[in-house]
């Protein structure tokens, strides 16, 4: 049987092709368990979904393969085994998909008081870090970081200036790059012109690009740490799961808070023409 978030779906059954009209590739994770197997054996299937062209689906498997790829060579852990992948519709779930070992244990719930324990807590925060640098290990060289936010919030301002021309902004996907985007949009949505846009943007970048690290290496970041994401077993071992947002970023735009934690900035940008 497969357990879809509490959904049994019986065994052989065949799910219908994605419909596409999605700006970008979901995925539907799928606990397949064997039943005459002794103990039984759980999987877990990514299956894209609700995708805009037919490749797209292919593509985003194809990405998350390649980035599992280069994990397992690199010895990292903490992540879920991948068992096995098909990128065609030729199968019996009509859709790439790729087979994973399935992560025991339950979502991170973090506030207050919840892990209760204080070593609970530094134990899951420590293997979080931990995992979180290993994934720098896996790097490549790319463009510079200032040539990378200048794109992206280029791409903004053709947005902003030309409505109806945002072929560009759909194909950037990743929440990290979205996020990105969403902050210049306050502050580029306030100014009146493009030459005063591109100004403030200058100035914004000059201030906190560090030039000695502008050409150090795009490193791996998974793009999506929030609690969802975030398996713990019964003795706080932390798993990550759900790598569709993984993606190469700057290395000096790579640190990234992970969502679970609240935090309040310790001071606010002057050069910022928009509070909070």
């Amino acid at each position: 049987q497969c357990d879809v978030y509490g959904f049994t779906v019986p065994a052989g059954t065949i799910l219908e092709p994605p419909k596409p009209g999605a700006r970008r590739v979901s995925f539907l994770d799928v606990k397949t368990e064997a039943e005459n197997a002794q103990p039984q054996a759980k999987i877990c299937l990514r299956i894209p979904r609700d995708y805009v062209l037919p490749d797209d689906a292919a593509h985003m498997i194809r990405l998350e393969v390649a980035w599992r790829t280069k994990i397992k060579e690199a010895g990292l852990g903490g992540l879920q085994r991948m068992i096995h992948h098909d990128l065609t519709n030729d199968n019996a779930i009509n859709s790439p998909y790729i087979a994973l070992e399935w992560a025991d244990g339950k979502q991170l719930k973090w506030h207050d008081t919840m892990p209760q324990k204080q070593e609970d807590r530094e134990k899951i925060i420590k293997q979080v870090v931990e995992l979180t640098m290993g994934l720098l290990r896996i790097n490549e060289e790319g463009i510079s970081a200032r040539a990378y936010m200048q794109n992206l919030v280029d791409v903004q301002i053709n947005r902003i200036v030309n409505p109806g021309t945002d072929q560009t902004a759909q194909r950037l996907h990743t929440k990290a790059q979205q996020s990105m985007l969403h902050f210049s949009t306050k502050i580029l949505s306030l100014t009146p012109s493009a030459a005063q846009m591109l100004d403030t943007h200058s100035r914004l970048l000059d201030k906190h690009i560090i030039p000695e690290l502008d050409t150090a290496p795009h490193v791996l970041i998974h793009g999506d740490l929030g609690e969802g994401n975030i398996i713990i077993d019964n003795d706080h071992n932390v798993t990550l799961i759900d790598l569709g947002f993984m993606h190469l970023e700057p290395l000096q735009l790579a640190a990234y808070f992970p969502r679970f934690l609240t935090h309040e900035p310790s001071s606010v940008d002057e050069d910022c023409p928009f509070d909070g």
